[in-house]
């Protein structure tokens, strides 16, 4: 995930969220969604929340950024 994306980060949020609510209530209070926003010059936790909130994810999900560094190892 990119917090400035616009094509195919939106889609894949779109995907994952209807991906859980498909396995019904009782399966997906065991799932966790997990993103990672690899860009590092999108990487600000201001981004990251604004992108969570525009998309309804901000309970939904835990969003991981870092610096470069960090990035480049995941």
């Amino acid at each position: 995930m990119d917090a400035r994306c616009t094509t195919v980060c939106p889609l894949t949020t779109a995907s994952m969220t209807r991906a859980v609510s498909l396995l019904g209530p009782a399966a997906a209070r065991r799932v966790r969604l997990l993103g990672i926003d690899a860009s590092p010059d999108a990487a600000r936790v201001a981004g990251v929340r604004a992108y969570s909130g525009a998309h309804q994810m901000m309970r939904s999900w835990d969003f991981l950024t870092g610096g470069k560094r960090q990035l480049t190892a995941v």
